[in-house]
């Protein structure tokens, strides 16, 4: 602490499994599962046809109250020395640990890529809001629970479902009751942005941070956007994260009895992600909101008493100097070799290999590298083909689509 630790993460505190080992627990003519047959008889057979226990004990705190002790232990220690911002994650799911901890894990995190990927996006968003529903109810009060979708001994996100899908799953994290955690395999890299957008929205949002939660799948006539609702006193916003890989012209139907707004009193509705006012009235007038959501984007709905302003600050639009290269003033370039294409603007220049569809550079305005040869890494010998390629160039874009087969099993 003295090194300005704020907290710890302490691993596997949940406690192990019960010790097989122990003498007379396991049968000998019960062959376990994970083991051969003829090994385990022949092993028995030295044994002398008995399960020897193990010749030392067990480590005192292997099972639940060990965790329990040693979490309160270290957690007495960090509150002595930072009592107010001193904090101790514990790596376990089970609600009882948070009697001693300040942060317990999520880990269903772990399955929502899967899951995204073998279901189609109406039964995906009802389970997921009905279960994110049930964990509401089966929680104790302010229980703080850490959310993610990757770690470092899970697979990558964006690998597996994509970057626009990853993009949905990790909204949905920072919209969710808890603590977002993101950035263990480089999602960040590209999706900085992004990542800033959803931070502003959470520090200029107080409910986001500290309100109470409810989940609902909602859409029309599909529900494949998952509504999350975040309320303080006076203070609401409703979360809307579009889990489908088509275009949603939509109608949202808001619960408003979960708004905890006065009945009476009138509201201005903000769409906090481009600063527009939707509408101004009592919390019934908003029971249905029509809305328009791209592949696997979010909008964020949020309620204040009238005539307040939009609660979230609104990066401006870039200056008319700054739109030069937009419209028209300065077309990028393209040009084709035998083996490559070449794209280049004022802000950077890209070479692509015509044989694998990749980049093999990315030079910015003053000539730095910004990303050498692009490689692929797959598991069957990529055929050597050539990659089609077709280039359209307007006013504004060089849009350049490449086709490759990579093996013969896609």
């Amino acid at each position: 602490m003295a090194r300005g630790v704020d907290g710890f993460r302490l691993d596997q505190v949940g406690g192990s499994g019960t010790n097989w080992r122990s003498e007379c627990l396991l049968s000998a003519e019960r062959i376990p599962g994970n083991v051969g047959a003829d090994w385990w008889r022949e092993s028995l057979a030295k044994a002398e046809g008995k399960v020897p226990p193990l010749s030392y004990g067990r480590g005192s705190l292997a099972r639940r109250e060990g965790g329990l002790e040693m979490i309160r232990t270290i957690r007495q220690a960090v509150k002595k020395v930072k009592p107010r911002e001193g904090v101790v994650l514990a790596e376990t799911c089970y609600p009882l640990y948070s009697q001693d901890a300040d942060i317990i894990y999520d880990y269903m995190g772990r399955l929502y890529l899967f899951k995204l990927g073998d279901m189609n996006s109406e039964d995906f968003v009802t389970a997921l809001a009905l279960r994110l529903e049930e964990q509401r109810f089966t929680d104790p009060k302010d229980i703080i629970r850490l959310r993610y979708t990757e770690l470092h001994d899970g697979i990558p996100v964006k690998f597996m479902v994509g970057n626009s899908a990853a993009r949905a799953l990790t909204t949905m994290i920072f919209l969710c009751k808890g603590i977002p955690l993101t950035g263990f395999w480089r999602f960040e890299r590209g999706n900085g942005i992004f990542l800033s957008k959803l931070n502003r929205l959470r520090k200029q949002l107080p409910e986001l941070c500290t309100g109470d939660a409810a989940y609902i799948a909602t859409g029309k006539p599909e529900k494949c956007i998952l509504g999350v609702v975040r309320t303080l006193p006076e203070q609401a916003s409703i979360g809307l994260v579009n889990f489908s890989p088509v275009e949603q012209t939509t109608e949202i139907t808001v619960p408003v009895d979960k708004l905890n707004l006065s009945p009476h009193r009138k509201y201005s509705l903000w769409n906090a992600t481009d600063g527009c006012v939707i509408g101004t009235g009592t919390p019934d007038y908003f029971t249905r909101v029509k809305l328009k959501l791209k592949p696997w984007a979010t909008a964020v709905l949020c309620w204040r008493p009238e005539r307040m302003k939009c609660p979230v600050k609104i990066v401006q639009e870039p200056s008319s100097a700054e739109k030069k290269f937009a419209t028209g003033q300065n077309v990028p370039e393209y040009n084709e070799t035998a083996t490559t294409i070449n794209v280049t603007s004022e802000k950077y220049r890209i070479v692509i290999s015509k044989n694998s569809g990749l980049p093999l550079s990315l030079k910015n305005s003053v000539g730095r590298e910004l990303t050498n040869e692009v490689k692929m890494l797959m598991g069957d010998k990529p055929l050597k083909s050539r990659a089609q390629s077709s280039i359209r160039c307007d006013q504004e874009n060089v849009d350049i689509t490449i086709k490759k087969r990579l093996t013969n099993q896609c």
